[in-house]
């Protein structure tokens, strides 16, 4: 396998969580080219990438970013498998990659089948029918109705709102269900989808 990343914090804590996990599988990765966020001619890193014959890419960056990448791979002639990340669920994704995105596999922790998601997103649709939804729309909705449940319980206390914040476990919301460590980091189930 390959990655062809955006060179920014988010792709690059994507990248290294992907290719510590693949290790421990015993994979090997066998380029990995990085980007600038928001460029549009990305063939000399793609010609790189297809050159080491890889089996799949895995592009952890931006919707607009990962589209051009994944076109600009399939205009060179690269026919692997694509994966990537829920950042794909945006608009700008669809319009840069056009067909080429077809059949990506990406990982997202919003389950489409999830009751909590369901009732969102039938409300995001009636209040903003012209926009689509997705993960990130979720996850800034359980953010918010999180955060106010800690304001509520602690005031503006924010020693407070942290530890409970940090101690909060299977919170079910509209993203999914999800829970927090002592470092405030977020660990929840994925589910697999497909374009």
């Amino acid at each position: 396998g390959t990655i062809m990343n955006v060179n920014a914090e988010a792709g690059l804590t994507y990248a290294n969580g992907f290719k510590q996990r693949f290790a421990e599988l015993d994979g090997t990765i066998a380029a990995e080219e990085l980007y600038e966020k928001d460029a549009q001619d990305l063939r000399t890193q793609a010609t790189k990438i297809k050159a080491a014959k890889p089996d799949f890419v895995y592009f952890p960056g931006f919707a607009q970013d990962i589209g051009i990448s994944m076109k600009q791979l399939r205009e060179l002639g690269y026919t692997g498998q694509f994966l990537t990340t829920p950042a794909m669920e945006d608009n700008a994704f669809f319009t840069t990659a056009g067909g080429a995105g077809e059949g990506a596999v990406y990982s997202s922790p919003l389950n489409p089948k999830w009751s909590e998601t369901l009732e969102l997103q039938e409300k995001f649709a009636q209040e903003y029918p012209n926009q689509s939804f997705s993960w990130f729309i979720a996850n800034g909705y359980d953010a918010l109705k999180l955060v106010s449940e800690l304001v509520e319980k602690c005031g503006e206390e924010t020693e407070c709102i942290k530890q409970q914040l940090y101690t909060t476990k299977n919170y079910n919301g509209a993203s999914g269900t999800f829970s927090f460590d002592e470092k405030g980091d977020v660990s929840r189930p994925l589910v697999l989808m497909q374009v």
